[in-house]
């Protein structure tokens, strides 16, 4: 029990970033700043600072259906699988969804290039939405159970991936991340893990044992220091970036984050010149409260859609239903801390050779169990 006490120290880090939002409750949180809710009007959502992080999850066989050609780029048909939709934030069941694939393309080296098109129906109220974009489908450098693939869409600076949407989603604009995996069991018959971020005007309630981070920004290469080696356990030969740690609901920064990337190995390098790297990855996080770290087996593979933004995709998914610590180190709040991280991510590595610099951003699911509420001190 006294381990456990320990363990559940962690919880603090949900509560820090109650303190850096506007207001806490169970419930979901009003955003004064925004705009009208009408549905009569426009919304621009890429203004919005809140997100909402949420999870396509499910085994399903897919069907080919029509689709309406919603903004006359000629997609009108899609293999479609129905799915559970999940908040990330507190792994409610929120909805149902269905992902629809369209003008599939797989390459001689294994990768998929795809448009999808997603739907999603909300059952707080908050109405439906269908996005679409390019996406990557690449498979696993590192053998993971139940994961054949990892994916992703991420939106260009100018995109718009809201298509259509009723209520609070009705005529609205804005960009929709997706950076997910799957496992493939033919082509037809797909397992999805799939994290969509929407922008909100509110952000979903959080559950106790549960924190979605992202790490996002520019990182300048540097060794790992003393600290990093010695009391976390970091290779001497890795590369670090020190990185914004931000609460992915919120966007605002909480901490500092630090990517170190040790027992790089380039698998091949495609057409393109682009490399397909599996590395080992160590994650810091630092707060005021504390530090923790966590590492994994990362996939680092190449957009199969040219992007500006964005080179890779990145995934270390922790296999399902099996007892596994992706924690390493913890001190402070969160010393003898447990349970597993999931980085689902892309990065832009155009500048690492010239500048020894990389763009991240990262999403980060860490889940661990507690059962009591430290105090909280502000400083």
């Amino acid at each position: 029990m006294t381990q456990l006490k320990l363990i559940f120290r962690g919880v603090f880090l949900f509560s820090l970033l109650s303190l850096l939002v506007s207001s806490c409750s169970s419930d979901l949180e009003e955003d004064t700043a925004t705009t009208s809710e009408s549905d009569d009007k426009s919304a621009d959502f890429s203004r919005l600072r809140y997100s909402r992080i949420v999870k396509m999850v499910g085994r399903a066989v897919g069907e080919e259906r029509s689709i309406p050609d919603f903004n006359g780029d000629g997609v009108t048909t899609g293999l479609c699988f129905d799915l559970s939709l999940i908040d990330v934030s507190n792994n409610q069941v929120i909805g149902t969804a269905t992902d629809c694939l369209s003008n599939v393309t797989v390459n001689p080296d294994g990768s998929i290039a795809l448009t999808g098109t997603a739907f999603f129906d909300f059952n707080d109220g908050s109405g439906s939405l269908v996005t679409r974009g390019l996406t990557t489908v690449q498979p696993t450098t590192h053998g993971s159970p139940g994961i054949t693939h990892i994916t992703g869409a991420i939106p260009t600076a100018d995109s718009n991936d809201i298509i259509e949407g009723t209520r609070h989603y009705k005529n609205a604009k804005g960009k929709i991340r997706l950076s997910g995996a799957v496992n493939m069991h033919s082509p037809n018959e797909i397992t999805f893990n799939c994290i969509f971020i929407i922008p909100a005007k509110r952000p979903s309630y959080r559950a106790y044992g549960t924190s979605v981070l992202r790490l996002k920004g520019t990182g300048l290469k540097r060794a790992p220091s003393n600290f990093e080696k010695h009391q976390i356990g970091v290779d001497s030969t890795a590369m670090c970036f020190d990185v914004n740690l931000l609460d992915a609901r919120t966007n605002r920064k909480v901490g500092k984050g630090t990517d170190c990337l040790s027992d790089v190995m380039v698998v091949e390098v495609n057409e393109d010149g682009q490399p397909r790297i599996k590395l080992k990855g160590t994650t810091i996080y630092n707060f005021y409260s504390g530090t923790f770290a966590t590492q994994g087996l990362t996939t680092v593979q190449p957009t199969t859609h040219g992007s500006i933004d964005v080179t890779h995709i990145t995934g270390a998914i922790p296999p399902k239903d099996t007892i596994q610590n992706d924690f390493i180190y913890g001190d402070g709040y969160f010393s003898n801390i447990a349970g597993s991280s999931r980085l689902s991510g892309a990065v832009n590595m155009s500048r690492l050779d010239t500048e020894d610099k990389i763009d991240f951003d990262c999403i980060f699911v860490l889940n661990y169990k507690h059962d009591e509420l430290p105090t909280i001190t502000t400083k």
